[in-house]
């Protein structure tokens, strides 16, 4: 009886999680293969034309992004940032909106529409 009221108490403590921990989070977080900085700054720097890359979501350990390319064979791909080693290497920290990436000033940003 113990261990099922241990058991109990474990589940109703999880249940109470802050879930604006995670709403900024993709979907399946762990799906996202480990990608560098160097990675992330290649493939914002390519022009609109010919791929896009975005930010998708952001939690206190990693960036998540896609990327897409027109006239590739794999079109799609996805990967994430550990967000510290992104923030020290890119001089600044993205602003958390989701959306379209770009390279401006040799830093990674975030392309907000105003």
């Amino acid at each position: 009886m113990k261990i099922l009221s241990w058991l109990f108490a474990l589940v109703l403590l999880s249940s109470c999680a802050n879930e604006d921990d995670y709403v900024d989070q993709p979907t399946a977080p762990w799906t996202y293969p480990i990608s560098e900085y160097r990675a992330v700054r290649t493939l914002a720097a390519r022009p609109p034309e010919s791929g896009i890359t975005r930010l998708v979501g952001w939690d206190d350990g990693f960036y998540y992004f896609d990327w897409s390319q027109k006239e590739a064979t794999i079109s799609r791909g996805t990967g994430r940032v550990d967000r510290k080693q992104f923030d020290i290497e890119n001089r600044g920290a993205l602003t958390l909106e989701k959306g379209q990436i770009t390279l401006r000033d040799g830093q990674v940003r975030t392309l907000v529409l105003l």
